[in-house]
């Protein structure tokens, strides 16, 4: 099966829907051949195990990680979004897989673990608290960034819970975390942001 992959993630997403829809999981073998190719093959390849880890995320799982320390930082992007797909089908599964890579020794393993996070985030937040607790002293700037990022979302939803999590955070004073809580708190009110800093 030759297919022409587009450059946009959308569309993308949209071809991986259609290609599991018309050939099942076996287009995962069928196409295997796209881990191998251009970025913009590899993270098809990324849409298309998410698509498949809707009825089957254990499956999708070990692949979409090897995917998420792709060199390429679109086909690491692919990697979180296709984990969010599974994220919405398969909670619990989806959040006990994402504790254990937000403890891989590979920074891009942990970021995609906090990135994928951001449609639970945004609905249940108090749900991702025990995987963003594995990764709130990161030494790693963009795993940082990435969990600053899911507390805003979190915001979005219960600001108490952020204030509560990022006040418990700051008793490790420690940097890394300090970083994560200044940016993981910009959604709040100037006020609230007083009350999470103060010691």
């Amino acid at each position: 099966m030759k297919i022409q992959v587009p450059e946009s993630s959308t569309l993308q997403r949209k071809l991986a829907k259609k290609i599991v829809s018309e050939n099942g999981e076996k287009a995962a073998d069928t196409l295997s051949y796209l881990r191998r190719r251009d970025w913009k093959e590899r993270s098809l390849y990324c849409f298309i195990w998410g698509e498949i880890g809707k009825s089957n995320p254990e499956q999708s799982f070990a692949v979409i990680r090897e995917m998420a320390s792709d060199e390429d930082w679109r086909v690491r992007e692919a990697a979180a979004t296709a984990l969010t797909e599974i994220s919405v089908k398969h909670r619990e599964a989806f959040l006990e897989e994402m504790e254990k890579w937000a403890v891989d020794v590979d920074p891009n393993v942990r970021r995609a673990a906090a990135e994928s996070l951001r449609v639970i985030a945004r609905r249940e937040p108090a749900l991702v608290v025990p995987v963003i607790e594995k990764l709130r002293r990161d030494e790693n700037r963009y795993v940082r960034d990435a969990v600053a990022h899911i507390l805003r979302e979190a915001t979005k939803a219960d600001r108490t819970l952020v204030m509560e999590t990022c006040k418990a955070w700051l008793k490790d004073r420690n940097r890394y975390t300090e970083y994560i809580v200044r940016h993981g708190t910009k959604k709040l009110t100037d006020e609230e942001r007083k009350i999470v800093w103060s010691r």
